[in-house]
């Protein structure tokens, strides 16, 4: 691999993790339009059992809905593994983030997920843009709406 082969692996990984940063940062600051801006406009993003879903604006609207209800948040996406072919890449990446719902009087209400995300990227002429996102849960701690899980009756041993 000669110098402006590395060099330009370089700079297009350091683009790559801006993208995937960009996304928790935006996320966490509810910037739904910079969020957006990240994605292609065909973009799907797969949210396991809650389903997959299709086109920005739809993306949009559901996380920015889905999070309405949720006072701060905090997304931390690390390790990333990124494997770039030409103008497309993928990146897996190590997920946990922290929903918190503040409550008058009373202890707040918080959920601790932890997992994995899958991203597909394509290379544009506005720089790298997110195709697709798929979230892996791994565990859930918490519940930041208040609704109680549906969990099996434990048993004493």
């Amino acid at each position: 691999m000669n110098d402006n082969v590395k060099l330009n692996w370089l700079v297009d990984r350091a683009q790559i993790t801006d993208v995937i940063t960009t996304y928790a940062v935006a996320t966490d600051a509810r910037d739904w339009k910079r969020w957006g801006e990240l994605m292609t406009d065909d973009v799907t993003i797969d949210l396991g059992v809650a389903g997959s879903f299709s086109g920005r604006d739809a993306v949009v609207k559901l996380v920015a809905d889905g999070l309405a209800d949720v006072d701060r948040t905090q997304h931390m996406i690390t390790m990333l593994a990124i494997r770039i072919d030409g103008d497309t890449a993928h990146v897996r990446a190590i997920l946990q983030t922290l929903h918190i719902v503040h409550q008058t009087g009373q202890a707040d209400l918080s959920l601790l997920g932890r997992g994995a995300y899958e991203f597909d990227l394509i290379r544009t002429a506005d720089g790298w843009r997110i195709t697709r996102a798929a979230n892996d849960v791994f565990s859930v701690v918490g519940d930041p709406h208040g609704r109680a899980a549906a969990r099996p009756a434990r048993r004493n041993a």
